[in-house]
């Protein structure tokens, strides 16, 4: 059994829960990363337990927000949005307005505050060009913003292993 507990407080700047997070604990999440929809037996078959060891596991992960969320990945491109573009937003100041405009804007898929020379930067998908030029209107007079459309996918929810950050991606 691993030494993680979910009990155990996290406080930031001091050791973290994946400290506690043993090889069995790595191998559930890569295959959960790599497959959310895979039945608890496969899982256990593949990590080398039960069906409820690997349920306990689950929910010990779950309740140490280690485990966010299951989810589809949807193609916006595929249903009806084909422009997916990044929109960086400068701004002097912590600018509450700028803020406000951010959480109402239409099309948001991601939406990150940021430290540098941006404030915010947000992933949008929209259905043409003209949705994206008035999602920039939006912070006409009260912001600066530098809009990139996407292109290529070069990496996109890469999993986050064990040794994540010392391994070399695989080649695509």
């Amino acid at each position: 059994m691993s030494g993680f507990d979910s009990k155990e407080p996290h406080h930031e700047g001091h050791e973290s829960a994946h400290k506690h997070l043993d090889k069995t604990d790595w191998d559930i999440l890569r295959e959960l990363q790599a497959d959310a929809r895979i039945s608890y037996a496969e899982l256990g078959r593949r990590v080398g337990l039960s069906s409820p060891a690997v349920q306990e596991r689950m929910r010990k992960l779950e309740d140490a927000h280690i485990i966010q969320s299951y989810h589809a990945v949807v193609n916006p491109r595929q249903v009806g949005y084909p422009i997916v573009a990044l929109i960086r937003i400068a701004t002097q100041e912590n600018n509450p307005k700028v803020r406000r405009v951010v959480e109402s804007m239409p099309y948001v898929i991601d939406s990150y505050r940021v430290l540098g020379n941006d404030a915010y930067i947000i992933k949008v998908a929209v259905p043409n060009i003209e949705e994206l030029w008035q999602l920039c209107e939006r912070f006409h007079g009260i912001c600066m913003t530098t809009t990139a459309i996407v292109t290529d996918v070069v990496a996109e929810n890469a999993p986050i292993t064990r040794n994540f950050g010392a391994e070399v991606p695989p080649k695509s």
